[in-house]
């Protein structure tokens, strides 16, 4: 049994205490750490006298912080700070930016599948506009369900890991896995009762929109960990082994394109379920009994500190979706459904969404350097030195700026060039055709997606360093702002000039919560000597 708040500590005893403990703030820094933590939950000095015979909380934190060093020296999976090896920069940016791009090979595979097969994962030439806008619509808003539940697994994950608590992080696995699952097939039966009252859908083609939005859903939540992990090769096993299903289908068997798109969900999510249950039982196999047998806290202990990067996930996604659902709510004459999806603008904006996935990368670096920095930038100042101690992380600030705004540039014009290269007689009448935008419009809404996109990364970029400064709250106002904004101006320019200019209110957007979260970021950076202390 773990203790709980509900149990307010009292009747713990010291082996769930030390549980519970670790189970909220990992493995304590010193002994104030640990009254902090027993405090907060209700542990009261008089407590501490009659349940385990000392004179107050503070002995009984001595005695827990005692058994936590010992546990560091018996047990080699508890994580020592040890000096390594310094690694050149650029060799280091090198390895972060390769393993960023092979992150992405799965996206390349599907590519490769639509090009050889006419198909992927929610996507068919054959497609009609009813249908893409069915799937389409399916798989965008599954994100916008269980984006929160991965971004709070992922927090979680990478706390517990780095802890070297594996048995909390395969327990808030299963937990949160759960719990998205269920959210995902609730929400389900939600909307189906939403479109008895406002039809968006017909009945039927809202059956396979949401069959997409719940494969699409649970599979992102079964695959976050190899993230976590940095297991890429599994995330592109598990994605091969689901294309090759679908390709089995739709090739051999008389089955539908749908079936065949299922099941190529359903294999992915398997595979890497398996794959993932793999690691994590291997991991808690190596760890004493002592350490398995610790139990992640209830859910009400873990809600205040999880809360924040849910919502933020959640709004990450409802702002990547704000532009898409002003320009489908614009539907063309004669189209019954309320939403359409306007393949056209889809289709450029994955122009632009091509250098979007190939500056991402960059943010990995910047991430695990923001990180190692707060370490070794503590061991050379003193008290004193205040002022220099926080204008180092702002120079450094600018040099990671510097490098989204080069990586941008570099990125957007390479992929532009490669637009207007390819740009001949027989595409513009395909664009004018199949796309319905002049050469000069599609030129236009690449342009502007371009510029969306990297303001986009710069904010994310700011995300990161809030994320580990434990400042969630500003990347959660900043999204607000920014959908905020994308979706008014978007709504304005649609209504006023045609759905294409829902680009604009993307743009809009990306640079607002690009300000709003430098602003943060900069306030924070100039108080870093305090955020160092807090922490």
């Amino acid at each position: 049994m773990t203790a709980t708040k509900d149990q307010n500590l009292v009747h713990a005893t010291k082996p769930q205490l030390l549980a519970f403990v670790q189970g909220i703030i990992g493995y304590p820094i010193d002994t104030y750490a640990i009254v902090a933590v027993l405090e907060t939950y209700g542990l009261r000095d008089v407590d501490a006298r009659e349940r385990f015979g000392v004179e107050n909380v503070f002995d009984l934190a001595d005695d827990l912080f005692a058994e936590f060093q010992m546990r560091a020296k018996r047990y080699p999976h508890i994580p020592e700070h040890s000096k390594k090896k310094a690694v050149p920069a650029w060799q280091k940016f090198v390895l972060f930016y390769a393993r960023g791009l092979f992150s992405n090979a799965p996206w390349a595979l599907q590519i490769a599948s639509l090009l050889l097969f006419g198909y992927a994962f929610g996507i068919y030439a054959k497609f009609d506009g009813k249908q893409v806008t069915v799937a389409g619509v399916g798989m965008m808003l599954s994100f916008l369900v269980s984006g929160g539940f991965v971004q709070a697994l992922g927090r979680m994950a990478s706390f517990y890991n780095g802890q070297g608590s594996y048995a909390l992080t395969r327990q808030a696995y299963y937990r949160i896995w759960t719990l998205g699952v269920a959210a995902m097939v609730v929400s389900a039966f939600l909307l189906d009762g939403i479109n008895w009252f406002i039809p968006l859908f017909p009945e039927d083609f809202l059956m396979i929109g949401l069959a997409y939005y719940v494969c699409c859903g649970v599979m992102s939540l079964s695959l976050t960990l190899f993230y976590t992990f940095n297991k890429h090769a599994g995330l592109l096993f598990s994605t091969l082994a689901g294309v090759c299903a679908m390709i089995l289908v739709m090739e051999f068997t008389p089955l539908s394109i749908y079936v065949a798109h299922w099941t190529g969900f359903l294999v992915t999510t398997a595979v890497g379920f398996t794959w993932i249950h793999y690691i994590l039982k291997k991991l808690t196999a190596s760890m004493s009994k002592q350490q398995r047998d610790v139990q992640l806290p209830r859910l009400s202990a873990l809600l205040p500190s999880v809360a924040p990067y849910f919502l933020a996930g959640t709004l990450y996604f409802a702002y990547l979706l704000t532009d898409r659902l002003v320009s489908w709510s614009l539907t063309p004459d004669g189209i019954s459904l309320k939403l359409w999806i306007h393949a056209g603008y889809e289709m450029l904006l994955l122009w632009a969404f091509g250098a979007f996935s190939f500056m991402l990368p960059l943010l990995e670096y910047i991430g695990d350097d923001f990180a190692v920095r707060i370490q070794r930038t503590q061991e050379r100042f003193t008290i004193r030195s205040r002022t220099e101690h926080n204008n180092s992380y702002i120079d450094r600030y600018m040099q990671y700026w510097l490098m989204v705004v080069g990586m941008s540039i570099l990125v957007g014009c390479s992929v532009y060039a490669v637009y207007i290269l390819t740009r001949t007689a027989a595409t513009d009448a395909m664009f004018q055709r199949v796309l319905n935008a002049t050469p000069t419009l599609a030129r236009q809404v690449i342009v502007c997606g371009l510029i969306g996109y990297s303001l986009m990364v710069w904010g994310l970029m700011n995300n990161i360093i809030l994320y580990t400064l434990s400042r969630p709250f500003d990347a959660v106002r900043s999204f607000l702002w920014a959908i905020a904004a994308n979706a008014v101006l978007g709504f304005w320019l649609t209504r006023s000039f045609g759905y294409w200019y829902s680009v604009v209110g993307m743009t809009f957007g990306a640079l607002i919560f690009a300000a709003f979260t430098t602003r943060a970021v900069v306030r924070a950076l100039r108080q870093m000597d305090y955020s160092c202390y807090a922490a």
